[in-house]
């Protein structure tokens, strides 16, 4: 049961972001260009808090995983290589 607590955790975090982001007709704020996305605050894998505000002007990738999940594991390497393009090093992505 512990390892699917981490999943069940992000899935209630997507939800509550998602119906406090709903303008009334069906679409959610910060999704259209120009709008900032709502900002929240979780645990780094060191365990310092850390906000989406504070990486603001900066491109983020934002992935929920865990270390048992096959799947998850093998996106990583995508990851990495997203990360390594020169383009978005240069714009200070953050993963």
């Amino acid at each position: 049961m512990n390892k699917f607590k981490p999943v069940v955790l992000a899935l209630i975090l997507a939800t509550v972001l998602a119906m406090g982001c709903s303008n009334g007709q069906g679409s959610i704020r910060g999704t259209e260009p120009g709008n900032l996305a709502p900002d929240f605050q979780l645990k780094n894998i060191g365990g310092r808090s850390v906000s989406l505000s504070d990486f603001r002007g900066r491109p983020v990738l934002l992935n929920f995983w865990t270390t048992w999940c096959p799947s998850c594991r093998s996106e990583l390497p995508l990851f990495q290589e997203v990360f390594e393009k020169e383009k978005w090093k240069d714009a200070g992505m953050v993963i």
